[in-house]
């Protein structure tokens, strides 16, 4: 199960990565990501 949030977390962090624009609807995902990851 940690192997698939921490991929999840990559995949979402390379998909902002190719977006680089900090809009709040990306900061409040990120939020949310983070979230998951302690979850994790």
């Amino acid at each position: 199960m940690i192997k698939i949030c921490n991929l999840w977390v990559y995949y979402s962090y390379f998909l902002f990565s190719l977006f680089p624009v900090e809009t709040a609807a990306f900061i409040k995902i990120k939020t949310i990501i983070l979230k998951e990851v302690k979850v994790c």
